[in-house]
């Protein structure tokens, strides 16, 4: 079975810079499963039964020309079930526009092992900031997934809307004479 829902808070996307931080609205949020649904619907990731985030932030023209320095992204999580004490989360940049679970992706760009008690998942995906600056036309999005997806039955849920990203950047550095 394959489920999409949109709706509620969007995700953020901020730009900071020397201090001030400039939010920019995502343009995709959604929740997507293949299985059973879970007993309560909602924005879940998980192994077992594949459950992904799929999310999409607006590219910003204030990015042309500079470099990341961070892209932190992170969302909060308030339920889960695990047979296990820790899991992975990982990232994969999408190399399609969206079109369901099955949307090709590249390889994971960001990995990182939690505890289930864990409710702030942060994430470094710096290089796939860098790639929107300086390919912006292949910004087609985000999987947020469980690794691996095929292990044991473990899942948590994402508080809607919790998602942020947190850009920093720097200017090139001027030519010399």
């Amino acid at each position: 079975m394959n489920y999409s829902r949109e709706g509620g808070k969007g995700a953020q996307f901020q730009l900071v810079k020397n201090s001030a931080t400039t939010p920019i609205a995502v343009s995709s949020d959604c929740h997507i499963l293949i299985g059973p649904e879970p007993p309560y619907i909602g924005d879940w990731i998980g192994a077992g039964y594949a459950y992904r985030n799929f999310i999409k932030f607006n590219y910003n023209d204030s990015l042309n020309n500079k470099k990341a320095i961070y892209g932190e992204l992170s969302f909060q999580a308030h339920k889960h079930l695990s047979m296990r004490d820790s899991f992975e989360i990982a990232v994969k940049e999408l190399i399609e526009p969206y079109s369901g679970f099955d949307t090709p992706c590249g390889p994971i760009i960001a990995l990182k092992k939690f505890s289930v008690d864990d409710t702030l998942f942060t994430l470094d995906i710096v290089k796939h900031i860098q790639r929107i600056i300086e390919y912006p036309d292949s910004n087609f999005g985000l999987f947020i997934q469980a690794s691996p997806e095929n292990y044991d039955i473990s899942r948590f849920e994402v508080v809607r809307g919790s998602h942020q990203l947190k850009v920093g950047y720097i200017n090139p550095p001027r030519q010399r004479r």
